[in-house]
């Protein structure tokens, strides 16, 4: 390389493990005038296109002639770097020597290298951070260490290598690094790895925040900063850096790409090239000395992606790179990439162009039509091929698919030849005459799995290695004939396979045992013919709590449930999670009859105010609205236990206080059968809840009730009454929207009326009975209740910006997991529960783990986690609050209008406050709710 550039001449590397017919294509397009390898087995092949030189046959040719160094100008052409193209050739990125030597000293800049450096050089010399990797070392005199493909994938020779070279930077992509940490996992850190590392730099894709706090979790007591890099090929690689020195806050959920490196400039442009404001998401432009000279023989792709720069008046030779990325600049400073605009996806760490392969694929002629498209699974992403094939040839899809998989193998790398091939009989178009993904057939992920004899585990062995694929693939329905290749394995699951066997049973196996034995009936003969006398043994992982929730359970049994708080003043009902059914691996009759279908004691909560007894009836949350009668039989059950405990108030929990009528139709029950047990839906301090913690959002967002539209989703017994009670304690807001889905006109009618006449309300009233979708005048509101047993009926892309929702629906009234892509993407909309209180001293949590070993998973799994010791569910207090001496008898249902003052101004005297403002158990952060505030400031 440095002899290429010291004669002014252009360094092209190729990857040897490219198949033939990409590297001709290359060689082609490129045009060389001298090839420079150390292989013999392409020769031959290759003569056909320039000389071919050895490094053997150089030098021993060498002389001790000196040659003076080459003239040549910072604009010159230094490297030649291939990227992926839409019209089914890659496309040769041009980079100058000044954008080469400025990115080298910026490295040399950002982690502080000097002569005692020691980097790893761990990249394909055909990626464009091999460049700096190989020479920025040498400009401080510090050393280069040569890492083999080999050791770079396969985890323990990795770290041996790492800590045995002493090495002091080291570089990998996201899912290498997972690869790693779960390796370092599963061994327990018996040993310090990084004695001598000083950065850990991380590239290629989009790094979760998650995984960077799994690496300061690991090295906290040493801790190794690390710098996310960004950049494209186009403009000598990195561009921006961010250096994190400290675990980031988790409502962020990648970690930003950061600020420009030296004699560089990023702008954020809409559609039209303006600036966009800060914090709205735009497209990446780069200028500077990087940017690279456009395309080889591609004029109009430079033209369109390389373009004079309209931000500079007196430099009108400066160019700027149109990356294609989506980003928005944080108020700190620092850059978000928030995924790609065009057609190019990331697999693997390779930028893909998908029009590149589907072009391939249409110069075929059995194929009229492709549409290649990137999906996720499993966290994963794959490449699904849509096929529309000439009907007048005879033959079989299979024999199409392995011809057309032959043909791609011979142009394409491993990681561009699609996954799966789906044979359509037509392309589905929109009305803009464009393709429309959403109507293609969704790809069979588990196609594969069921068409391959289910073989079961014989012994330890075999069930160990079956865990070990079942996790990493997350599928239940592995034997041990199934292949990994046909199961979609990919580099990244195979080093994690390999990684936690050698863990697992003290071997020491590659990623090829795995290639050459993918099926774990042959792996085990390979792992027992490397451990050869010595027998496998089995090393059980280290548990690693992934939740960042307190844990504030302290177990109890069955010899102590009984004595550890002496009397239960209260008992809160609750039921069998859906999610038990996935996290233990049990069915639903499995976990019922392992629980005998009876009740049982979830948690005891002691508090300053009374002890409480969590019990759960042997029903699912999805069965609670399908069998009344099942539910009333559990229930009165339920009051029988609680009475047997000492407690005389029972409050129903979560979704079955939703509906009002359970509550009424239990309490009609005991009363019948003349239990001494109290029922409480525990509305009037739900409602209590929900109007303080309003206050508090307002407050903790520096809002004003009277400056919102107040939107009323769901008008039942909790949301009238929290209507009621807001108005009865709050100022006025200055318009609100009713909405309630199952109520008639009429009875929103009457409501609207009250607020007149009753609370003499000034501002407009909306009426919006039943609609599907909502009426837009919800998504007008800037303030959302919602108080609706309806799951995500609010649309999560319709809410505008600077909206806040509290929540109190039960599921929740939208989808949680879009929200928090809305809100890690653009930090737009708040959204907090509603239903959540705080005591002015710590509750201790007893989590009930029986002794019977058929149960005991189910209940470890069922052990709570809270987000802080104070924090407790209103519904679940209700009862206990019910039972202090002056308070509200228990309520069932709607409540006057002086009950809930009264129960407000009583829940005031005992300090029950709002609580830490959260979602689905997670705290939102003060970061979260500034980036909100700032958000909201830029929408007014």
């Amino acid at each position: 390389m440095l002899s290429i550039f010291r004669l002014n001449a252009i360094y092209f590397p190729i990857e040897p493990n490219y198949p033939p017919g990409r590297i001709e294509s290359l060689l082609n397009h490129a045009k060389p005038r001298i090839i420079v390898s150390d292989l013999d087995n392409y020769q031959e092949h290759l003569r056909e296109c320039c000389p071919i030189y050895t490094l053997e046959d150089i030098l021993q040719s060498a002389s001790d002639r000196s040659l003076s160094p080459a003239k040549f100008h910072p604009d010159n052409i230094c490297y030649l770097l291939y990227t992926s193209g839409s019209t089914g050739n890659p496309k040769g990125a041009k980079v100058k020597y000044q954008g080469m030597v400025n990115h080298l000293f910026a490295k040399i800049a950002d982690m502080k290298m000097d002569s005692t450096c020691i980097l790893a050089q761990t990249a394909s010399q055909c990626f464009d951070i091999s460049i700096w990797q190989f020479l920025s070392p040498l400009l401080v005199g510090g050393r280069v260490e040569v890492f083999d493909d080999k050791i770079v994938r396969e985890p323990r020779q990795l770290l041996r290598s790492i800590r045995d070279k002493n090495i002091t930077i080291y570089e990998t992509v996201p899912t290498l690094l997972e690869a790693m940490l779960d390796y370092l996992n599963y061994e327990g850190g018996q040993f310090n790895y990084f004695k001598s590392l000083e950065y850990l730099m991380v590239t290629g894709e989009a790094f979760p925040t998650s995984l960077c706090n799994r690496w300061f979790e690991y090295c906290k007591t040493a801790p190794i900063p690390v710098i996310n890099a960004f950049g494209p090929t186009e403009c000598s690689d990195d561009v921006a850096h961010f250096i994190a020195k400290k675990p980031i806050d988790s409502d962020i959920v990648t970690v930003p790409i950061g600020k420009p490196i030296i004699n560089t400039k990023l702008y954020v442009v809409d559609e039209s090239g303006y600036p966009v404001v800060l914090g709205a998401p735009g497209e990446l432009w780069i200028s500077g000395i990087g940017v690279g000279d456009g395309y080889l023989r591609n004029p109009e792709q430079t033209a369109l992606s390389f373009i004079r720069n309209p931000f500079l008046d007196n430099n009108d030779h400066q160019l700027v790179y149109r990356t294609g990325d989506r980003v928005r600049r944080l108020p700190c400073g620092n850059l978000e990439f928030l995924g790609r605009i065009n057609n190019v996806v990331k697999i693997r760490g390779n930028l893909v162009d998908l029009y590149e392969i589907s072009s391939l694929l249409e110069q075929q002629a059995i194929v009229r039509r492709a549409v290649v498209l990137q999906d996720t699974v499993n966290s994963l992403s794959r490449l699904y091929a849509y096929l529309l094939l000439d009907k007048t040839d005879d033959s079989s899809h299979d024999e199409v698919i392995n011809d057309l998989m032959t043909q791609l193998k011979h142009r394409l790398p491993t990681y561009m030849i699609p996954d799966d091939f789906i044979i359509i009989d037509n392309i589905p178009i929109n009305v803009n005459g464009k393709i429309n993904t959403a109507a293609l057939p969704r790809p069979n992920h588990q196609k594969r799995l069921h068409e391959v004899e289910l073989v079961k585990a014989r012994d330890e062995i075999d069930h160990k290695l079956l865990s070990i694929w079942q996790n990493v693939f997350n599928s239940s329905d592995i034997g041990l004939k199934h292949n990994f290749f046909d199961l979609g394995g990919q580099s990244i699951q195979a080093i994690q396979i390999v990684a936690r066997i050698n863990v697992m049973f003290d071997t020491l196996i590659n990623v090829s045992h795995l290639i050459q034995n993918p099926t774990i009936e042959s792996l085990r003969a390979s792992i027992e013919n490397l451990a050869h006398t010595t027998s496998v043994k089995f090393v059980p992982p280290v548990p690693r709590i992934k939740d960042n929730a307190i844990k504030l359970t302290t177990t109890i049994n069955d010899s102590t449930v009984n004595s550890v708080l002496g009397q239960i003043h209260s008992s809160a009902i609750g039921y069998l999670p859906r999610r038990l059914t996935t996290t233990t691996g049990l069915s639903r009759t499995e976990i019922k009859d392992a629980l005998k279908h009876s009740l049982s004691i979830r948690n005891l909560y002691a508090t300053h105010l009374g002890n409480i007894a969590h019990i759960l009836i042997p029903m699912f949350e999805d069965e609670l609205y399908t069998d009344t009668e099942l539910l009333l039989e559990n229930l009165e059950l339920a009051a029988k236990l609680s009475l047997r405990l000492g407690s005389r108030v029972m409050s129903l929990t979560g979704i079955i206080p939703s509906a009002t009528e359970y509550g009424v139709l239990v309490d009609k029950r005991l009363k019948l059968n003349n239990h001494e047990t109290q029922v409480s839906t525990g509305h009037s301090v739900t409602t209590y809840a929900v109007v303080i913690n309003i206050d508090k959002v307002l407050k903790c967002t520096n809002r004003t009730i009277t400056r919102e539209h107040v939107a009323f989703l769901g008008l039942g017994s909790v949301g009238s009454a929290v209507l009621r009670l807001m108005l009865s304690v709050m100022e006025q807001p200055k318009e609100i929207t009713l909405c309630d889905l199952f109520s008639k006109e009429q009875e929103l009618l009457t409501l609207r009326q009250e607020l007149k006449n009753k609370f003499l309300f000034r501002g407009k009233i909306n009426i919006i009975s039943y609609h599907t979708p909502l009426s837009d005048v919800i998504y007008q509101a800037s303030f959302i209740i919602g108080a609706t047993n309806v799951p995500d009926i609010l649309d999560v892309y319709q809410l505008t910006p600077g909206t806040i929702i509290i929540d109190d629906s039960a599921p929740h009234c939208i989808d949680t997991q879009k929200l928090s892509k809305r809100v890690n993407d653009f930090g737009d909309v708040l959204m907090v529960e509603g239903g959540i209180i705080s005591l002015s001293k710590p509750i201790t949590d007893y989590a009930y783990i029986p002794d019977s070993g058929d149960i005991k998973p189910i209940f470890e799994n069922l052990a709570s986690f809270r987000y802080s010791e104070y924090d407790l569910m209103g519904c679940i207090l209700s009862g206990l609050l019910n039972t202090l001496k002056a308070s509200v008898a228990p309520d069932i249902g709607p409540l006057e209008t002086h009950v809930l003052i009264q129960q407000y101004r009583r829940l005031k005297s005992l300090e029950i406050f709002p609580a830490e403002l959260s979602l689905m158990g997670a705290k939102l952060t003060q970061t979260t709710i500034n980036r909100f505030n700032n958000m909201a400031e830029i929408v007014s």
